[in-house]
Order: structure tokens, then sequence, then C-alpha cells
């Protein structure tokens, strides 16, 4: 299922760092040679079958001559029915937009004693987000910053989903995933790029958006290519469960599925028993103390 309100393109950007300098777009559709950023470049797109979203996409950049900048190819899906209203997201980073008034503290962000009130407005640290006010309203995720590389939005009133998936790296470079509302929030766009280029990142402990971005494009001699693979598409969701449902069926759909090498989680939780018992049981009071030694045993 795919409506006439999302278009999408393709959009080559370079960049000097993690800041874009330049940028070309082209139809999704798009395939020959096009001047960019003082080089010749050519691109040929793949329109593959995807059994449970609506299509898949092969994108293959090719340095045909001339010397470039770092860059990155990103697939953009705008949508031009948006409202503030949809149900944005991100699994395990992004829920609702996470728009929500910011307190800007860094850790650990506190309450005082005028937020513990069962009417007090909810708010949120400077964590990756929409605007729920006027401004630059983005967030930049790399592929390992969400529980599986997606993003997405639901529409409740229409009772539809859309899901944009990609694999977490490919050709060695992780990908990145970008949401992006424009000026008067009539729009939006949902991009997936390669390799992920985040113009400022998320920091921690400072627990803040706009620290400096260590990503960098790729920079292309003439005859190297730059591919990117991902599928989107729109399905029937007419409640919110529903739309969370289809994207728990679509996490399969990417990644490996390997058992990782790793210690399980039964095993660690022992371990972490045996130490707590260890170090910080107090046998006398009957309490795990931080200190058990200390004459405060409550500290």
């Amino acid at each position: 299922m795919q409506s006439n309100f999302i278009n999408p393109v393709l959009i080559l950007r370079g960049h000097c760092d993690s800041a874009e300098i330049w940028r070309h777009e082209v139809p999704l559709t798009f395939s020959g040679e096009f001047e960019a950023g003082g080089a010749i470049w050519a691109i040929e797109t793949a329109l593959g079958d995807c059994e449970d979203l609506s299509a898949s996409y092969s994108v293959t950049l090719h340095h045909v001559s001339g010397e470039s900048s770092d860059v990155s190819l990103e697939l953009v899906l705008r949508a031009s029915d948006w409202s503030l209203a949809h149900y944005v997201f991100a699994p395990g980073a992004v829920y609702g937009g996470n728009r929500f008034p910011v307190r800007a503290q860094g850790y650990s962000p506190r309450l005082f004693a005028t937020d513990i009130s069962p009417v007090a407005a909810p708010f949120i640290a400077d964590i990756p987000r929409l605007n729920d006010t006027t401004g630059v309203s983005r967030f930049d995720l790399l592929a390992g910053d969400m529980a599986f590389p997606c993003v997405g939005y639901h529409d409740a009133s229409r009772g539809l989903g859309l899901a944009l998936l990609a694999e977490a790296y490919q050709q060695g470079r992780e990908v990145g995933f970008t949401v992006v509302e424009n000026a008067d929030r009539s729009t939006a766009e949902f991009r997936v790029s390669l390799p992920g280029v985040r113009p400022q990142r998320y920091d921690f402990p400072a627990i803040s958006t706009t620290a400096p971005s260590p990503d960098r494009g790729v920079r292309l001699a003439p005859g190297e290519t730059l591919s990117l693979e991902a599928k989107w598409g729109q399905f029937t969701a007419p409640q919110r469960a529903d739309f969370l449902d289809k994207l728990l069926d679509l996490r399969t759909s990417v990644g490996t599925r390997k058992q990782p090498s790793a210690c399980p989680m039964s095993k660690a939780a022992d371990l972490i028993i045996q130490k707590n018992d260890a170090s910080f049981w107090n046998e006398e009071l009957g309490i795990y103390a931080c200190n058990p030694n200390r004459e405060n045993h409550f500290y």
C-alpha cells in the first residue's frame, strides 16, 4: 500500500567534517549522470520485491570523474499530509516524537518539589526529539542507537502506518536515520543515509543533543561506488497497537538473528548477586550497605 502523499527522492550530500556543504536531489526513479560538488556522478536504482512492505530499493552511486568532498547517499520519504498528531517512532529511542518540553540538565536529571504533583506537566531532558514548540524540529540517530534500524509513524486519522528500514551496516559503514519537520509542521521527512552523518550528536552524561559529531562522509575516488539498500511502505493500522505489532513483525526482516557470543543474562544476574552478597551485605543489620564498614551503614 502506497499513497500519493508520500514522495520518495534521493539526495547526495557533500560534507566538511559533519557539516553539509552542498546537496543534490534527484527523483527516486532517476538513472544517469549528473554534476554535483565539482564532480560527475551516476546513479542506478533497482526496485526489488518486498513481501512484508511495499518496496525495497538498492541505490548505487558511482563516482565517474572529478574531485569531491566526503559524501553520503540518502533515501528520503517526504510526507505532505503531516500532522503533529502523528505518532513518530524509533524503536528504543523515540516514542511519539519525544515531543515534550525540555529542561536541560546533565546527569543525573532531577525533579524539584513543584514537579511532584498529579497535575504537574511532564518534561524531558535534552534527548533526541521533535520540537514541541517553534524552531528546528529534527532528530538524527545511527542504526545502533535504536533497538532495530527503523523509523516510522502512525496516522490514526487514516488508520495507516509507515515504516522505513535498512540493514544497520552496509559496506562496512553504519547507516543513519533522520526525521525532520519543516517550519510550519506541514510536511515531514523520513531519511535513511549511508553513511550516517549526524550534524550534532547526543552526549551522555552531559545529556545534550548539541555535542560535536564525530561522523564523517565517505571519500570516493573516481571509479568507486557507494550502495544503499532500504525498504519502506505503508500498511493498514487502525490502532496504534496495530502499528507497533506490525513493526515488531518487521524487526526480524533486518539483521542476521545469530546468537551473539555473550554472557547470558541469567549468568550475569548470578554474578551480580554473588558480588553484592560478598561486598555489601551486613549480616548484623540484615541489610545491603554501600560500604558496610562505615559507621553510617545507611549511606
